[in-house]
């Protein structure tokens, strides 16, 4: 059970993509492009009851644009923009822990945009110990589809203020950030958090090779009342979802200020997601 726990997915939020509490300067930005590969056919549901069977399988992957850049010297714009490439299984799978056994959604696809997101960075503390403050809306852009059960993102508005704290060293760094979600249209909230620490190696020449260890919570606070309908069966954005997740990423420096960045992401506990690792991989080019 434990090695199930610990290999299922969690697909990184718009919420640790910008951590830290570092701001880009005044004119200065970042963009990544940025690609998520997951397949599964199994639901962790907790700690209690940690699996349940599909009767198909669930494709999600996700094309995303992330753009940070300096309005001034301690103020940041971040804008998120995902998109979903989603796919319900053509073959129907033996489920015996289907928790929905009267019912098969249909297969099919659904393509279309996830949360769209906006928000403002602000550098409250500027000596060796850093201190930011964030503030993030998203749009219901989302789009659903009751016969597959395919979901792009949250049927809600979301909106997301944060603080992180963190330090900077010649060849290392560490992070914390704490946040609250607060959705629209009786969904439950979540609190939020995201750390890391990364190291960086000479492996290359003057190329840097950062190696970085990530944690990544979204914990449901309260109950909602949101009818997530027939998403149980792919578990995509379903109210009161939840995970911890830590992960492993490699950003490597391929010229100036263009870089190449991977990673990998797991659970130690989730409610209502996939269980399968996820995949990612992007280019990133700062200026």
């Amino acid at each position: 059970m434990r090695v199930k726990i610990l290999s299922a997915f969690l697909f990184i939020s718009s919420f640790a993509y910008a951590g830290g509490p570092w701001i880009e300067g005044k004119g200065s930005g970042y963009f990544q492009l940025s690609y998520t590969y997951l397949k599964y056919d199994r639901l962790l549901n907790g700690w209690n009851n940690p699996v349940s069977d599909l009767k198909r399988e669930v494709s999600d992957f996700t094309l995303q644009a992330y753009f940070e850049y300096g309005l001034t010297d301690r103020m940041q714009l971040n804008v998120v923009l995902p998109y979903k490439f989603l796919r319900t299984g053509d073959a129907l799978l033996k489920a015996p822990d289907d928790l929905y056994p009267a019912d098969t959604v249909a297969a099919g696809t659904l393509n279309h945009f996830s949360n769209l997101s906006a928000g403002l960075k602000y550098l409250l503390l500027d000596k060796n110990l850093k201190v930011a403050a964030k503030f993030m809306v998203a749009a219901n852009t989302s789009e659903y589809d009751s016969l597959t059960g395919l979901r792009s993102g949250y049927d809600a508005w979301y909106f997301a203020p944060s603080f992180s704290i963190g330090r900077g060293y010649p060849r290392s760094y560490y992070f914390a950030e704490m946040g609250f979600r607060f959705k629209t249209n009786n969904y439950s909230n979540d609190l939020l958090f995201a750390g890391e620490y990364g190291y960086r190696w000479g492996l290359f020449g003057d190329a840097e090779t950062w190696t970085i260890i990530a944690l990544e919570a979204v914990i449901p606070s309260g109950k909602g009342g949101y009818n997530d309908d027939r998403s149980g069966h792919t578990g995509l954005y379903m109210n009161e979802e939840g995970y911890i997740s830590p992960g492993f990423k490699l950003n490597q420096q391929l010229g100036y200020g263009l870089y190449l960045n991977l990673a990998v992401y797991g659970a130690i506990w989730a409610d209502h997601h996939g269980a399968a690792p996820t995949y990612n991989a992007g280019l990133a080019y700062k200026f």
